[in-house]
């Protein structure tokens, strides 16, 4: 995961949860620490990559969701 200029990373691991540095939460968690606030909504602040192109999970669920509904 990475925001949206990129210059932030972070991993997701196996359980779901998002590691940055030492700490390791939600999406939303993680999202709030590393720009020190309060709290972070993770599904507009996190990108991944996404055909050649850096899109927010939130949109990258959209795709997923879509694909799953033609395949039904």
């Amino acid at each position: 995961l990475y925001d949206s200029r990129k210059k932030i990373k972070a991993t997701v691991l196996s359980n779901g949860s998002v590691k940055f540095k030492n700490d390791t939460g939600s999406i939303h968690k993680i999202g709030a620490i590393v720009q020190k606030k309060h709290a972070c909504n993770g599904w507009d602040f996190w990108y991944v990559h996404h055909n050649k192109k850096l899109i927010s999970i939130n949109e990258h669920r959209s795709h997923l969701r879509e694909e799953i509904l033609e395949k039904e």
